[in-house]
């Protein structure tokens, strides 16, 4: 096999195993503490396969910590509202 059908090869399926390593399936928690796990779950799962620098990782991170402190007010549209902007501002969509 030629090189570049190797090369090809091999990144086609490092980006297979990336994307099918994500699942949110099993995250069935209503309201905002399910917004935030998903998005943490797929958050999570792009930086430990390296598809995410530290840094956008760690600001995550901070956007997720601020919602989870609205959520636990009881501010479930807020904190629903804070994810999606972090997912829209990521180029995010758990919405799937």
């Amino acid at each position: 096999m030629k090189l570049w059908a190797v090369l090809l090869s091999q990144t086609f399926a490092t980006a297979a195993l990336a994307q099918s390593a994500v699942t949110t399936a099993g995250i069935q928690t209503p309201g905002c503490a399910g917004e935030i796990a998903r998005y943490r779950t797929v958050e999570q799962n792009d930086y430990a396969s390296g598809n995410l620098a530290k840094s956008v990782h760690a600001q995550v991170q901070r956007e997720i910590a601020a919602a989870e402190r609205v959520c636990a007010a009881s501010e479930d549209a807020r904190a629903t509202a804070m994810v999606h902007a972090s997912e829209t501002r990521h180029g995010y969509s758990t919405h799937i």
